[in-house]
């Protein structure tokens, strides 16, 4: 084992797609890195970007603009709301996919390439 290697530490890589309820198009895909001992429960992408695409993909597949609901529901900032989850899983599903699963520093494929 290289030096720098927690064995007790894991780093866990899950692919998250974003998927719309309302057509099943692909709105984002992510890659999220979950770092501890332990798994949560469940893994989500990064809310602001996911809020943002979904608003994007909303606006070609229903011809609606939500920006306005959400600016009433949680202010001209809303992206960055901590309960912008809220909206979006309402518009979307999600598919999660378990990539790999490596100690806290040692190389994986992945940051090879």
């Amino acid at each position: 084992m290289s030096a720098g290697v927690n064995p007790r530490l894991l780093r866990r890589m899950i692919r998250c797609r974003v998927e719309c309820r309302h057509c099943r198009g692909l709105i984002i895909s992510e890659d999220v890195a979950v770092y501890g001992k332990d798994m949560p429960d469940v893994v989500y992408p990064n809310w602001f970007f996911t809020a943002l695409a979904t608003l994007d993909h909303l606006r070609d597949c229903e011809s609606e603009d939500h920006s306005i609901i959400l600016q009433s529901r949680y202010g001209p900032d809303f992206a960055n709301h901590p309960n912008i989850g809220e909206w979006v899983m309402t518009q979307v599903t999600f598919d999660r996919t378990f990539l790999y699963e490596a100690p806290m520093g040692a190389k994986t494929r992945v940051d090879e390439e």
